[in-house]
């Protein structure tokens, strides 16, 4: 039952956000002489140092320092500030926004914001696709080049929005609809917990500023 309704949930996300594209192409189209420029988040600029972020995010969610948790990230050696936001957007509901810091640079490389799973798990497909749509249309109308929109990329991914600026930084804009695992019970709403919502703004997409072994250190 629970892989039925699975498949049916992840059909009624895409039909959703596949509704009405044509409205966006044109919406993109008319707004062509604006040249988009891929900052940040808010007041958080790419390549800002961690302790000017810090500053900036705590005045700006009205955050203790103590509220704010520092992660790192053991595979790529990069740094990261997390903050608990809610209503981003009205009736979005909770999420979260990472403030990713380059291995090499220490300066602000990528800006990640989830809402949905794991974030919370109570979300329904049908807060995420209008929280997804709200964005979409925001961002068709920006002036971005290389623009992907409502395309699928793997079974329960869609790109609802990609776009790039002269500069090559990047707004990338996912929504994920999987399947529960085989070996979780089919009760208690599994299928909504799997549904996620993530918005992320990068600098570097092609080459981030991670850790890599270089050739002949091994």
């Amino acid at each position: 039952m629970q892989v039925k309704y699975m498949k049916f949930l992840i059909a009624a996300v895409f039909t959703a956000l596949l509704f009405s594209s044509a409205q966006f192409a044109a919406a993109q189209s008319d707004d062509e002489a604006k040249a988009a420029s891929v900052e940040g988040f808010r007041t958080a600029h790419l390549g800002m140092s961690e302790a000017d972020v810090m500053d900036l995010v705590r005045e700006e969610f009205g955050l203790d320092e103590d509220a704010v948790r520092r992660e790192e990230n053991s595979l790529e050696k990069t740094t990261s500030l997390i903050v608990a936001a809610n209503d981003l957007i009205p009736e979005s509901g909770p999420s979260r926004v990472a403030y990713i810091f380059g291995y090499n640079s220490k300066s602000l490389i990528q800006v990640n914001i989830v809402w949905g799973n794991p974030i919370d798990t109570n979300t329904t497909a049908q807060k995420l696709v209008a929280t997804a749509n709200i964005l979409r249309n925001y961002f068709s109308a920006g002036g971005y080049k290389n623009v992907i929109v409502n395309q699928p990329v793997e079974v329960g991914a869609t790109v609802v929005f990609r776009g790039s600026d002269d500069e090559g930084r990047m707004v990338l804009l996912v929504l994920n609809a999987t399947r529960a695992s085989d070996d979780q019970s089919e009760e208690g709403g599994e299928a909504a917990q799997r549904v996620s919502l993530r918005l992320s703004y990068m600098e570097n997409p092609g080459n981030p500023d991670i850790y890599r072994v270089q050739e002949g250190q091994f």
